[in-house]
């Protein structure tokens, strides 16, 4: 004990951590009875070398592939993120010419899908909603209309009669 020298924060490795797709994880906790229910199978990323998801490896960890050439790279979304990122970033300034405003309103919007996408669906929702009272308000238009032509057509019978 004597010979035990203090623990200084270079000495300490850093955190890593395991990445699974919540699809995945709903399906191993459907299945919660089973042996291997709360095996997930691991990888690193071929990108940044994190633990994440492997993807070519079932819940037992078996093979998913037949042939070796079918697997898929094992990437962690963070690398995805950047990557979808920085290929759209590319798209738009080889293809498309826009101002220092667009640029900067199409980032904000770039960001909040990538960051936000509660939000995002939170929008679809509202459009959805707005559809179906424009729906409504059509029908009740027909209602209407309808009734008028009812209360003309009595109106005019007794003439015509």
């Amino acid at each position: 004990m004597g010979d035990a020298r203090p623990l200084k924060l270079d000495d300490v490795r850093g955190f890593e951590y395991v990445e699974v797709d919540q699809k995945w994880l709903s399906r191993l906790r459907a299945n919660w009875d089973d042996w291997w229910g709360d095996q997930t199978p691991i990888a690193t990323c071929v990108r940044c070398g994190r633990y994440t998801e492997d993807v070519n490896r079932d819940a037992v960890g078996e093979p998913m592939h037949q042939d070796p050439e079918d697997d898929h790279e094992n990437v962690c979304s963070e690398c995805i993120e950047k990557a979808l990122t920085e290929s759209l970033k590319a798209i738009i300034d080889e293809q498309v010419d826009f101002s220092d405003e667009d640029r900067a309103a199409l980032k904000k919007v770039v960001e909040l899908v990538v960051h936000e996408p509660d939000k995002v669906l939170e929008l679809k929702d509202l459009g959805n909603k707005v559809r179906s009272l424009e729906k409504q308000n059509n029908f009740l238009w027909l209602v209407v209309v309808g009734v008028i032509v009812v209360l003309f057509a009595l109106l005019i019978a007794p003439t015509l009669a």
